[in-house]
Protein backbone atom coordinates (compact mmCIF):
# COMPACT_ATOMS: atom_id res chain seq x y z
CA UNK A 1 0.00 0.00 0.00
CA UNK A 2 0.62 3.83 -0.70
CA UNK A 3 -0.20 6.34 1.55
CA UNK A 4 -1.75 9.27 0.77
CA UNK A 5 -3.13 12.23 2.73
CA UNK A 6 -6.84 12.52 2.73
CA UNK A 7 -8.31 14.94 0.71
CA UNK A 8 -9.87 18.13 2.80
CA UNK A 9 -8.21 16.78 5.77
CA UNK A 10 -4.93 19.11 5.80
CA UNK A 11 -3.22 16.30 5.25
CA UNK A 12 -3.84 15.25 9.23
CA UNK A 13 -5.31 11.63 7.92
CA UNK A 14 -3.92 9.06 5.66
CA UNK A 15 -5.41 6.28 2.99
CA UNK A 16 -3.16 3.08 2.16
CA UNK A 17 -3.98 3.17 -1.51
CA UNK A 18 -3.42 -0.54 -2.93
CA UNK A 19 -4.31 0.10 -6.49
CA UNK A 20 -3.90 3.37 -8.32
CA UNK A 21 -5.70 4.00 -11.32
CA UNK A 22 -4.05 6.36 -13.98
CA UNK A 23 -6.85 7.74 -16.75
CA UNK A 24 -4.94 8.16 -19.95
CA UNK A 25 -7.87 9.40 -22.70
CA UNK A 26 -7.31 11.55 -25.73
CA UNK A 27 -10.73 12.53 -25.87
CA UNK A 28 -11.64 15.23 -22.68
CA UNK A 29 -15.46 14.49 -23.26
CA UNK A 30 -14.36 10.82 -22.44
CA UNK A 31 -13.46 11.59 -18.69
CA UNK A 32 -16.90 11.47 -16.85
CA UNK A 33 -17.95 8.34 -18.67
CA UNK A 34 -14.64 6.71 -17.82
CA UNK A 35 -14.74 7.55 -14.12
CA UNK A 36 -18.36 6.67 -13.99
CA UNK A 37 -17.29 3.07 -15.51
CA UNK A 38 -14.35 2.86 -12.91
CA UNK A 39 -16.58 3.69 -10.03
CA UNK A 40 -19.12 1.53 -10.83
CA UNK A 41 -16.55 -1.65 -11.81
CA UNK A 42 -14.66 -0.83 -8.66
CA UNK A 43 -18.08 -1.45 -6.64
CA UNK A 44 -18.39 -4.73 -7.64
CA UNK A 45 -17.47 -7.43 -4.99
CA UNK A 46 -14.83 -9.65 -5.52
CA UNK A 47 -13.25 -7.65 -8.64
CA UNK A 48 -10.56 -5.86 -7.30
CA UNK A 49 -8.55 -8.68 -4.90
CA UNK A 50 -7.50 -10.90 -8.40
CA UNK A 51 -5.62 -7.61 -9.38
CA UNK A 52 -3.79 -7.61 -6.22
CA UNK A 53 -2.86 -10.79 -6.07
CA UNK A 54 -1.28 -11.30 -9.45
CA UNK A 55 1.93 -13.18 -9.67
CA UNK A 56 3.88 -10.70 -11.83
CA UNK A 57 2.83 -8.23 -14.45
CA UNK A 58 1.81 -10.31 -17.16
CA UNK A 59 -0.77 -11.77 -15.12
CA UNK A 60 -1.77 -8.60 -13.84
CA UNK A 61 -2.09 -6.86 -17.43
CA UNK A 62 -3.96 -9.78 -18.44
CA UNK A 63 -6.26 -9.44 -15.16
CA UNK A 64 -6.88 -5.56 -15.77
CA UNK A 65 -7.69 -5.78 -19.71
CA UNK A 66 -10.28 -8.41 -19.13
CA UNK A 67 -11.74 -6.34 -16.30
CA UNK A 68 -11.89 -3.52 -17.86
CA UNK A 69 -13.28 -5.41 -20.67
CA UNK A 70 -16.39 -5.64 -18.08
Amino acid sequence: PVAFGEVGSDGQRTIWAEIVIMLVLDDAAAQLAALQFLVARLQEPGTIQPLLEAADDQELEELTRDWLAG
